[in-house]
């Protein structure tokens, strides 16, 4: 998505006009960015090549997530079987 399409969206979200915007991994850190007005909101850490567990919220509601569709058995395996793969040098502080 172009830069220009994401202050679209954001600015009809101010509006009240509401339309999700996702994103993921470097798009989250843009939009984080973006919206707080802060560069320098990542902080360095080393999660190069790990694999590890999804920490889900206990009672987590998946349905209108991407989660949705995951059979049952599988978001239980993402929990306690090395399935997720990292990959990162930066996160957000919040």
């Amino acid at each position: 998505m172009r830069l220009k399409a994401i202050f679209k969206v954001l600015a009809k979200n101010d509006a009240g006009d509401h339309f999700p915007l996702y994103g993921i991994c470097l798009g989250f850190e843009l939009l984080t960015m973006i919206i707080s007005k802060d560069k320098s909101i990542l902080e360095e850490f080393n999660a190069a090549d790990q694999a590890c567990t999804l920490q889900f919220i206990r009672n987590t509601n998946v349905e209108g997530t991407v989660f949705q569709r995951f059979p049952p058995e599988l978001l239980k395996k993402l929990s306690t079987d090395c399935l997720v793969m990292q990959n990162d040098h930066a996160s957000c502080k919040i």
